[in-house]
């Protein structure tokens, strides 16, 4: 079967279309006429694999990776950067007009280095021990001897050369680890989450200050805190005066940042469900939130618009999640006023967003 593929879709996906059915495929590009095979009928979409690309996109490019195809990691390697940027800016737009109802112009800015640049991996052993990736959509583990996104002190062609028992998790480096953000160092604790790109920790934590504003002597939620990436930054701009609550939910995380923080009296470190805690909180004047994939969702953004802050700082992994979060405070008297987009995973689908919100002035 012969379809153009029309534009890109949240998740790494392609859409196409035949006889007004709606068609998921991956590894083409928009404006591409290609040959598939239809791999799964869903209610409502069909899923294909790509066979043969017969007219190629310009901006498709030679995967530079071995396993492009194969490995379940890089889902647009097959284009080039820049383009990359492109699409996630045009994801970024359609959850927002499709979930939100709002017309949004974002630029996805490119965050250096754009191989090499994770500083963790997590990998599966197949059947035979070896070190793999999971293919995509797949139980297949496809093993691998390199990496193109992942840090070369992490060794990746060490890895490979050990043998592991068949379906154990693989998770290099482990262990407590020591990370920085703009020079302030870090305890992240075995099982604490730390982002990712290398180059993360001071694009997020700068592009924060500048939205947030801080003056000194304010008081700052720090939700889905982790180990305290914002509070760290945040500190020295509140001020002796200032104070900052760190609301989450993981254990190791909050022993990581009662130790990060046990010099600080104005930094109090709570271990909670941020729903939960935040119904003891009577007032703030600035949130930063940095929620899992699932977004903060509709009690939490509840609990924000009683609170009042003045503004509030959203930043998200998931584009989807972030516009429904983004659609209930603008029905509730909030204006978004600033996104942007960071390229924090080049090579992959996935985007993180930064965005202001703030409470509209009565007149």
């Amino acid at each position: 079967m012969q379809v153009r593929v029309e534009k890109v879709a949240h998740g790494g996906h392609f859409i196409a279309r035949h006889e007004g059915q709606v068609i998921f495929i991956r590894d083409t590009a928009p404006g591409e006429l290609i040959e598939i095979e239809i791999t799964s009928q869903n209610k409502g979409f069909l899923r294909a694999n790509l066979l043969n690309v017969i007219e190629s996109s310009p901006e498709r490019i030679a995967p530079p990776c071995a396993y492009a195809g194969k490995c379940g990691g890089c889902d647009f390697q097959h284009l080039n950067l820049p383009y990359q940027r492109k699409l996630k800016s045009d994801v970024i737009k359609e959850q927002f007009s499709r979930i939100a109802k709002m017309d949004v112009e974002v630029v996805v800015h490119e965050v250096a280095p754009t191989t090499r640049y994770r500083t963790h991996i997590r990998g599966v052993a197949n059947e035979a021990g070896q070190f793999g990736i999971y293919a995509s959509r797949s139980h297949d583990i496809i093993p691998i001897s390199d990496c193109l996104i992942a840090g070369e002190e992490l060794h990746v062609e060490k890895i490979a050369l050990e043998k592991y028992e068949p379906m154990e998790p693989i998770e290099v480096p482990q262990g407590d680890l020591q990370r920085s953000v703009l020079g302030k160092q870090l305890l992240v604790k075995a099982g604490a989450f730390w982002q990712r790109h290398r180059s993360a920790p001071d694009t997020l934590a700068t592009q924060f200050l500048k939205l947030a504003a801080l003056k000194p002597g304010e008081h700052l939620l720090d939700l889905y805190g982790g180990v305290g990436l914002f509070t760290a930054v945040a500190i020295d701009k509140l001020g002796p005066g200032g104070r900052i609550d760190l609301i989450e939910s993981s254990i190791p995380a909050t022993e990581s940042a009662r130790e990060n923080f046990k010099a600080h009296q104005n930094v109090k470190v709570i271990r909670d469900d941020v729903a939960k805690a935040l119904r003891n909180i009577k007032r703030a004047d600035v949130v930063v939130l940095d929620p899992p994939r699932a977004g903060a969702g509709a009690e939490v953004v509840d609990q924000l618009l009683r609170i009042n802050p003045s503004r509030i700082v959203y930043v998200a992994c998931d584009p989807a999640t972030l516009a429904r979060d983004v659609k209930q405070f603008t029905e509730n008297g909030w204006r978004l006023v600033q996104i942007d987009g960071y390229d924090l995973f080049p090579m992959t689908q996935h985007i993180e967003s930064i965005c202001l919100l703030e409470p509209n002035k009565v007149s």
